[in-house]
């Protein structure tokens, strides 16, 4: 599935495309990055359940209807709008990552490769340090009605045990990790040393244009997505993973 970066640009195509008035509010910023959150649940959950896993695999349809439900909830309305931007880019583009994965490319290096692209298409030079973490800071702590949106979702879609303060150790943690991994276009290039690859599957700047080129019908394809779940209110039955159920 694409890295931040890419969610949070899609994010912002989209509140275009649909005038968002929330476009700048944080916690729409944030709610794009889906449930990547609960890769930062407290220990303990861990080693029950793969929670993160679970929101992005599972009854996906009633987690949809969730959203859907809740949207109107004048708290909620720019988190859940970017939310489901996650889901749309997430079930629309992951099959193109995961195709070149299996031609033997690394996941990661495709998805750093996509990042370098996109910023370099919105015009962020390698000499540009690019900070992640004030585009979706949403304060010291999770905000109540987002900490509730996971609690309940875990319990009655999934029924899963989940706390407000498991989640506010998680958005702590989760912060905390975004803050370790600022980077910039350099550090996106050191970066590739951090992992054992076969020379022919390093990206060099011509190849990364190349594959976002490729990526963007995957990525259009998303918008339109997006669009129709907007207007349509209705589930698609597909997961977040592209799979259908």
């Amino acid at each position: 599935m694409p890295g931040n970066w890419v969610h949070y640009y899609f994010a912002k195509d989209v509140a275009r495309d649909h005038d968002f008035p929330f476009r700048r509010d944080k916690s729409y910023s944030f709610g794009a990055l889906g449930p990547d959150i609960l890769m930062h649940l407290p220990e303990k959950l861990l080693t029950e359940e793969d929670y993160y896993r679970v929101f992005h695999e599972d009854n996906t349809p009633e987690l949809l209807h969730y959203i859907f439900q809740r949207m109107e909830k004048e708290e909620l309305i720019p988190f859940l709008h970017g939310f489901l931007a996650h889901y749309a880019l997430d079930s629309g583009s992951n099959f193109f990552i995961l195709s070149l994965q299996n031609e033997g490319y690394d996941r990661q290096s495709v998805k750093d490769a996509l990042e370098e692209a996109i910023l370099r298409r919105r015009k962020i030079g390698s000499s540009h340090k690019i900070s992640f973490l004030p585009q979706i800071n949403v304060g010291k702590t999770l905000p109540d009605a987002i900490a509730d949106f996971f609690v309940d979702a875990a319990r009655d879609i999934y029924q899963l045990p989940l706390s407000k303060e498991d989640m506010q150790e998680a958005y702590q943690t989760f912060m905390e990790v975004i803050q370790a991994n600022e980077t910039s276009f350099l550090l996106f290039r050191l970066r590739r040393r951090w992992y054992e690859r076969k020379s022919g599957h390093l990206f060099s700047k011509e190849e990364t244009e190349q594959l976002f080129q490729e990526f963007q019908e995957s990525y259009e394809k998303a918008r339109r997505t997006f669009g129709l779940l907007l207007e349509k209110k209705k589930p698609c039955s597909r997961n977040f993973l592209g799979d259908y159920l």
